[in-house]
This record gives structure tokens, C-alpha cells and sequence, in this order.
């Protein structure tokens, strides 16, 4: 995994505003720079757009539900949404050319964050200082959500079991351990996935569908 992939999502927004070193200014000006920038935005907010509705269309939400026993509720779609687009994110940090990456990364956070808001006023939450409070509320979580698998991706399977019992699995005391094996290889399973899909295709503006959960092959025991 690149050390990009490391980095948390504060760091990665704050990068976005950096100039150019001066020696790459030598072969490109300023202007041609960002012209090719606001030329291909389109394009990139675009496919920020279909890999979301990857991340929102494609997996069968009930499958992680009953998985790792989940209720249907809104807070369950927003953990099995955000491991998703958190796998999307990290793909992302490793893109290339980097300053396409780094654009699409936020887009797709934003995209994430529009769809969440709507399905709030979808579900009757109209009062806006109801709708701030649980945003706040659900940014903190999406935060500390990212961290803690960014964390688990580049550690053993046991650290990425850990963050994912923490926060996928509600009934601690009922958490089945092959639920949980199986949860850890689909990470990786769909990481790797993910990884295999060249750049070009991933800023395409064409979905992309995800490897079936029963794809799936757990070993005896983590690493």
C-alpha cells in the first residue's frame, strides 16, 4: 500500500490549495496549469459522481446487514455507505495523476455528504438546526470511521478486525467471529479490486460494480 494511502482526510483536503515547486514551474507555466485543471473538472466531478452510485447501487446493503446483524435503519445504510466509500477514497490517494486524484477524493466526499442530507429531508428531518446537529454528529463519525480503517488496511488483519467490530457489529456480546473474518477479507478482497482498475477508467465518468460478497474466502484464522 503507497504511503498516500496513510494520509488522514484533513491532510488530504489541506493539500488540495498547494502551489507547484518552482522547478516543475520551469517546464509548465502557472497558467497552463490550472487551465488543465478547470478543464478536466468536469469530467472528474463527474466520475466522482458514478463512483458513488457505485458505492450506493451495487452492493447488496442487506447482505452486510444480516452479516454482521445490523438493523435497517439510517445509521446502518450510513456505516455500510461510508466503509464503501472510504475503500473508493483510498484508491483515490494512490490515483495519477495526483492532482486528479486529490480532486476527485473531495468531490466524492462531497457528493457522499449532499446524498446524506437528502435522505434526512427524504425521512421528514426538516428543521434545519436538526439537520446541522446530526450532520456534526455524523462528521465526527465519518472522521473517526476513516482513521480507524485507514489504520486497520495498513496493519495486520487482526487491527483491521478490531476497527471493523468496533463500529459494523451493534450486538458485541452476539458478533460472530466468521462474520467478522468474512468482513476483513472483503476489505481487502474489494481493495485489491479496486486497485486493479486503471486510472483512465476510474476518472472515465463510467460506473463500476464491486466483487460479489460471495466471492468472499475466509481463512481459518487472521494473520
Amino acid at each position: 500500500m503507497r504511503t498516500r494511502s496513510q494520509m488522514s482526510l484533513w491532510r488530504i483536503v489541506r493539500n488540495l490549495h498547494t502551489t507547484p515547486s518552482p522547478f516543475a514551474l520551469r517546464k509548465r507555466s502557472v497558467t497552463s496549469y490550472i487551465v488543465d485543471l478547470f478543464a478536466r473538472r468536469p469530467q472528474l466531478i463527474r466520475s466522482a459522481v458514478a463512483t458513488y452510485e457505485s458505492c450506493v447501487h451495487d452492493p447488496s446493503y442487506e447482505t452486510f446487514y444480516e452479516t454482521c446483524r445490523m438493523p435497517d435503519t439510517f445509521q446502518s445504510w450510513f456505516l455500510v455507505c461510508h466503509l464503501h466509500v472510504w475503500m473508493c477514497l483510498v484508491r483515490l490517494k494512490a490515483a495519477s495523476p495526483e492532482k486528479d486524484g486529490r480532486f476527485a477524493y473531495k468531490q466524492l466526499v462531497g457528493v457522499f455528504w449532499s446524498d446524506v442530507q437528502q435522505r434526512m429531508h427524504v425521512m421528514g428531518m426538516t428543521s434545519i438546526t436538526d439537520i446541522r446537529r446530526n450532520l456534526q454528529h455524523l462528521a465526527y463519525e465519518f472522521y473517526g470511521l476513516t482513521l480507524a480503517y485507514d489504520e486497520g488496511l495498513v496493519g495486520p488483519d487482526t487491527m483491521l478486525a478490531a476497527g471493523l467490530w468496533r463500529n459494523l457489529f451493534p450486538d458485541k456480546d452476539a458478533s460472530d467471529p466468521i462474520a467478522l473474518a468474512k468482513m476483513v477479507n472483503y476489505v481487502r478482497m474489494q481493495v485489491g479490486h479496486l486497485d486493479s482498475i486503471p486510472d483512465k477508467q476510474l476518472f472515465s465518468g463510467e460506473k463500476f460494480t464491486w466483487l460479489p460478497f460471495e466471492h468472499n474466502i475466509i481463512s481459518s484464522k487472521f494473520d
